[in-house]
């Protein structure tokens, strides 16, 4: 299981008990509830981000759980978790950063824009959504699993500058 990038805190108790063999933190965690991960099945667990409040014990009686990686340019790492009797290592891996999309068109509509965007290295982790802000008048967001992203609610006849994050 992946938990993506538009998750910022896991609740206590939130995945006990389930049959997760595997796990990955994406780098907007910053909160993990106490034994969210605890009484299941997982043999690994990876962490994207910066070490935030987490509870040491999260992975409780995890006994098929051993290491645990992390992205050695990450801020707050190494930590040490509780596993019962076992005892979990953390490990340092080499995270690449996803490059930052590259607007290659916008069309504008009726109170709305359509933006084309192309990222050249994914960085090893596939892109599973775009997130478009638009300023102008006022703030407007659009987000979409694949490109073209289209913002809508924009006022005709008024300038907007857009960005777009992968």
């Amino acid at each position: 299981m992946t938990i993506g990038n538009s998750v910022t805190s896991i609740g206590t108790y939130a995945f006990y008990g389930n049959a997760l063999t595997s796990v990955t933190i994406g780098n907007s965690v910053t909160t993990i509830g106490k034994q969210a991960f605890a009484a299941n099945a997982l043999a690994s667990a990876a962490f994207e981000g910066n070490f935030g409040t987490f509870d040491s014990d999260i992975f409780l009686d995890n006994s098929n759980l051993g290491t645990i990686t992390y992205c050695a340019e990450r801020t707050g790492w190494p930590q040490g978790f509780s596993n019962s009797s076992t005892t979990i290592v953390t490990e340092p891996i080499g995270c690449s950063p996803t490059d930052a999309p590259t607007i290659d068109s916008r069309e504008a509509g009726d109170a709305q824009v359509s933006i084309s965007v192309s990222v050249a290295d994914d960085g090893g982790s596939p892109i599973t959504g775009y997130n478009a802000y638009c300023f102008g008048d006022t703030f407007y967001f659009g987000v979409n699993p694949t490109s073209p992203i289209t913002v809508l609610g924009l006022t005709n006849g008024v300038s907007y500058v857009c960005a777009v994050s992968a």
